[in-house]
């Protein structure tokens, strides 16, 4: 049997890497929302389940998620000493990534309640099958191989893999398009229903206010 290495690397670890870095953005990603989000002492006003600007707290979370992804990188690269090929494509990789998994967490918790918890964690489950991280995509039930490229972290994985390891397998350009249009739509709904909702506050304050308005006036006549 002839052998021939492609793009090898120097630990074991760092071949587990990419997958073990999607799972703890996914990971990472749900913490940040039962910590804050769900926070029973509603700490966070102007971001919690109560905060009156859905469209703004949408928007930090988001800013978290960028957070979240550069200490992540950064923790692997410089605290544990892992060799990179390529520091621009690891770190922009780090934020679509950690972005990505956050708006589908946000979208599902914040608008599915329990239900949305519930997917959130049944969708973690089935990507750590279906994704390809732990062993080869051949290799898995066929259907798991059916859905593999309907998840996110088949595309995340693809993606840490070629920035750590090298671009030689030319993937880059389809993991990252894959990427930005699930992030573009899960973002599109969310501020979709976010937009919707403070309008419908809107129209209900106005019809308070009128009815209001209308009772003093009723008041006042008949005095």
């Amino acid at each position: 049997v002839d052998e021939q290495d492609v793009e090898p690397v120097s630990k074991y670890g760092v071949g587990f890497a990419p997958y073990f870095m999607s799972l703890s953005l996914w990971i990472g990603g749900l913490l940040i929302f039962v910590g804050i989000y769900f926070d029973p002492h509603d700490r966070f006003k102007r971001i919690g389940r109560n905060a009156k600007n859905r469209a703004f707290r949408s928007l930090v979370y988001l800013l978290i998620a960028v957070a979240q992804a550069v200490v992540l990188g950064f923790i692997l690269k410089v605290t544990l000493g892992m060799e990179i090929q390529d520091n621009w494509l690891y770190y922009g990789s780090c934020i679509l990534v950690s972005v990505t998994f956050l708006s589908i967490i946000q979208c599902l918790m914040v608008n599915f309640g329990d239900v949305g918890k519930f997917l959130v964690i049944l969708f973690l489950v089935v990507q750590l099958s279906a994704c390809g991280g732990t062993f080869p995509l051949e290799t898995l039930p066929d259907a798991y191989q059916q859905i593999n490229p309907f998840m996110p972290m088949t595309y995340s994985l693809n993606l840490f893999k070629e920035s750590i390891v090298g671009r030689s397998q030319g993937f880059v350009t389809q993991d990252v398009n894959a990427l930005l249009g699930i992030m573009i739509t899960f973002i599109v709904i969310t501020f979709t229903l976010d937009l919707l909702h403070m309008f419908r506050n809107r129209i209900h304050r106005y019809f308070a206010k009128r009815k209001k308005n209308k009772q003093k006036v009723t008041k006042t006549v008949s005095e």
